[in-house]
């Protein structure tokens, strides 16, 4: 093998580590709201990062999108986000001289929503939603995590999400109109 393929399969190795990186950060995004751990949750936001849900439109800063999930989402016995059809584009910015890189990523993926309210007072009652998903990851610096090494794999963090809601389902769970268009501008 010549340095050019050798480097040629570097590069195809390093795309797979970061969809892998990117794919367990969006398994983790799901698994800390759900146990509506919400430090974990933040963490796999950039400070400045935008979420727009169209219920409740564009909230800006990684501890309004914290505070706004919660007001959504802890007056729930418990939830399931799944994330599926999960497409990732990874764009790469190499400054060899300066030994650092400025890493972006893309990503398309479908929600499918779940949660119950109260299972003890309506076993069987359930609020279900889904749509599209569209994320911006970017590659950060963290000293806590990446042992000495400028950029790894683990440094990806969400910097945008947009979820347009396409179907709902038992929407008369959701009383509060938390996740039904247009109803839940206290959110904001």
């Amino acid at each position: 093998m010549d340095s050019q393929e050798f480097k040629n399969v570097l590069q195809r190795l390093r795309k797979l580590e970061d969809e892998s990186a990117l794919d367990s950060l969006l398994n983790r995004y799901c698994w800390q709201v759900d146990l509506m751990n919400w430090e974990e949750f933040g963490k796999t936001y950039i400070e400045d990062a935008r979420m727009d849900f169209e219920a409740f439109g564009e909230i800006r800063g990684r501890e309004n999108i914290v505070k706004a999930t919660i007001q959504a989402e802890e007056r729930f016995e418990s939830m399931q986000h799944s994330i599926t059809n999960r497409e990732f584009t990874i764009n790469y910015y190499d400054d060899s001289l300066n030994g650092r890189t400025s890493d972006r990523a893309t990503a398309t993926a479908y929600l499918i929503f779940a949660i119950t309210e109260d299972s003890r007072k309506s076993p069987g009652k359930h609020f279900k939603m889904g749509g599209p998903y569209h994320f911006e990851f970017e590659r950060i610096y963290d000293p806590d995590t990446d042992e000495g090494k400028a950029w790894n794999a683990r440094g990806w963090r969400i910097s945008s999400m947009k979820l347009r809601l396409i179907w709902t389902e038992n929407e008369e769970i959701d009383k509060f109109g938390v996740f039904t268009k247009g109803k839940a501008k206290s959110l904001r």
